[in-house]
């Protein structure tokens, strides 16, 4: 499928006024928004509302701003179900011409999965994220490679694809349980030699393990688990290992002191506040407490 650059405005702009119709995305993005706990007052949907309709003022005041041409292509299976694609967006720029790709790829034998996602801007910026992996009661047990794109500094060209991070997972997944999103199972993470940058001081390797299970303990959820990171060096090798013991606090738990102590001065009173000041012993406090802070209330008071 090919839209031509003339036709993209007004595609984009049918495409972001559904999204503003989409009651189904309504209720995802709300859902997002009560999990994550969004600062009282915001709303993650009316940000995410407010982005499309600024897209779409910016679309109306110069559309030949937004005549990107698109390609799309479809890969499907023996059976004609679809297992992947590519999408290609092209925008001509008086001489030069800017190109982005994603391709995406999930392909099935007899239980064993691979995917690939794959993403790449104009011979400048790439990325490549490969897995293969099981899937057993919705756990995943596999392992993964990142690669990025490599380039000549001398001709400013792309030489192709470097591994920078490997790792493996077991028995993983990310679990919902109310507004909580618990990462449950084992999961690795080693970085390519960092030390072929050219830094002497930059370790060779460095290393991350994450395990968590979930625990139920007098009716909450704990997520019990540990994270080790590993810098591997030739003359200081260093291990970290961090556990915890993440869970709500019981609402029976939580107490707050909201009492006035009984000798508060409320300094709304002027007759309360010059009270205050006058008083030597409550002056001289202020003044030491200031001092301590590195404030010299004597320049304050010459400025």
């Amino acid at each position: 499928m090919t839209v031509p650059a003339d036709d993209f405005p007004a595609m984009a702009k049918d495409i972001l006024v559904y999204l503003l119709e989409s009651q189904e995305l309504k209720l995802m993005i709300n859902a997002i928004d009560r999990s994550m706990e969004f600062a009282e007052g915001s709303s993650a949907y009316q940000e995410f509302v407010e982005e499309v309709n600024e897209m779409l003022a910016d679309i109306n005041a110069d559309p030949e701003e937004f005549q990107v041409e698109v390609h799309r292509i479809l890969y499907v299976d023996a059976k004609n179900n679809p297992v992947g694609g590519k999408l290609s967006l092209r925008k001509l720029d008086q001489a030069d011409e800017y190109e982005l790709n994603m391709a995406s790829l999930h392909a099935e034998d007899n239980g064993r999965h691979a995917q690939l996602i794959k993403f790449e801007a104009s011979d400048e910026v790439g990325l490549e994220y490969l897995s293969h992996y099981t899937r057993e009661n919705d756990l995943y047990t596999g392992e993964y490679k990142i690669s990025s794109m490599e380039i000549d500094w001398d001709t400013g060209m792309a030489t192709g694809y470097t591994e920078v991070l490997r790792g493996t997972f077991a028995n993983f997944v990310l679990k919902n349980e109310g507004k909580d999103l618990y990462p449950l199972g084992t999961f690795t993470a080693q970085s390519r030699s960092i030390d072929e940058y050219g830094d002497p001081g930059m370790p060779e390797t460095v290393s991350f393990k994450y395990q968590g299970k979930l625990d139920s303990q007098e009716g909450v959820d704990h997520l019990i688990g540990t994270m080790e990171i590993y810098v591997e060096d030739e003359y200081m090798p260093l291990t970290m290992i961090l556990g915890f013991d993440h869970h709500a606090i019981p609402d029976k738990n939580l107490t707050f002191h909201d009492e006035m102590v009984s000798d508060f001065v409320d300094i709304s009173d002027e007759y309360a506040l010059m009270e205050l000041m006058e008083d030597e012993t409550t002056m001289t406090k202020l003044f030491e407490t200031l001092a301590q802070l590195g404030i010299n209330i004597d320049e304050f008071m010459l400025d």
